[in-house]
C-alpha cells in the first residue's frame, strides 16, 4: 500500500472520529443522521446573516460615497487611459509608415543583449536581439529589437527578416509579421477601454449628483 493511500486512510479515520465524538451518545450514527446533519449544514450555509444586509438608507450613502469617489479618481483615470491608446495609436501610425515606405531584407542574429530589471522580488533579466542586415547600397547596418522578452527569442546566427527605412537606417525592425502589432495593438485596446470605461462611470455619477435615488441607484422622476 503506497503512502498517499495510508495517509487517505488516516484522514478518514480522523474525520471519523471527529464525527462521532462530536455526536450525541444516545443517537446512533445512521445513514439518515447523517444526511439530515448535511442538510442542516448546508441550509446555515444559505441562510443569510440579517445583520449585514443593508438598510435602503446605508446603501444609497455607499452609493453617494462611491459616486463620490469616482469623481474624484475617475479623471485621473481617464487620462491614464487616453495616455495609453495615444501612445498606442503613435506606435501603430509609426509601423503603418515603416511597413509602407521601408525595404525588406535578411538579417542575421550577431548577438544576444540582456538588461538587468531589479526589483523586490530580485533582480530579472530582459534579452534582446541584435541585428546585422545590408542595405541595398551595400552598407552594413547593425540595430538592436526595440522589443524585450524574459527568454532569449532568437538565437545567435539565425537569418531573421528585416524592415528598415531607406532615408532613416536608425529606423529597423525585425519583420515579425502579426507580432508587430502586438505593442501598438495592445495598448490602443487597453487605453481605449480604460478610457471608455472611465468616462462611462464619470458621466453617470455626476448625473446622479443631486437626484433622488432608490435602493438600487437609479434616478427616481
Amino acid at each position: 500500500m503506497g503512502l498517499v493511500s495510508l495517509v487517505a486512510i488516516a484522514l478518514i479515520g480522523v474525520m471519523a472520529l471527529k464525527w462521532i465524538v462530536t455526536s450525541k451518545r444516545d443517537e446512533p450514527i445512521t445513514r439518515g443522521r447523517l444526511k439530515q446533519k448535511w442538510f442542516e449544514r448546508r441550509k446555515q450555509k444559505r441562510t443569510p446573516d440579517l445583520s449585514k444586509i443593508l438598510t435602503c438608507e446605508e446603501h444609497l450613502a455607499a452609493l453617494r460615497k462611491l459616486d463620490s469617489s469616482r469623481r474624484k479618481w475617475l479623471p485621473l483615470v481617464a487620462l491614464i487611459g487616453a495616455g495609453i491608446l495615444a501612445f498606442g495609436i503613435w506606435r501603430g501610425r509609426d509601423l503603418v509608415l515603416l511597413q509602407s515606405i521601408g525595404t525588406r531584407t535578411e538579417g542575421t542574429v550577431v548577438r544576444i543583449e540582456s538588461e538587468t530589471n531589479s526589483s523586490s522580488e530580485g533582480s530579472r533579466y530582459t534579452y534582446y536581439s541584435v541585428v546585422q542586415f545590408e542595405t541595398a547600397a551595400g552598407r552594413e547596418v547593425t540595430f538592436r529589437d526595440g522589443i524585450g522578452s524574459s527568454q532569449p527569442i532568437d538565437e545567435r546566427g539565425e537569418i531573421l527578416g528585416v524592415i528598415y527605412d531607406p532615408g532613416n537606417l536608425e529606423r529597423a525592425i525585425i519583420d515579425r509579421g502579426f507580432w508587430n502589432w502586438a505593442i501598438p495593438g495592445g495598448c490602443g485596446l487597453f487605453g481605449g477601454f480604460t478610457l471608455l470605461a472611465s468616462l462611462r462611470g464619470l458621466i453617470g455619477a455626476f448625473r446622479r449628483r443631486g437626484m433622488d435615488l432608490n435602493p438600487r441607484g437609479e434616478a427616481v422622476e
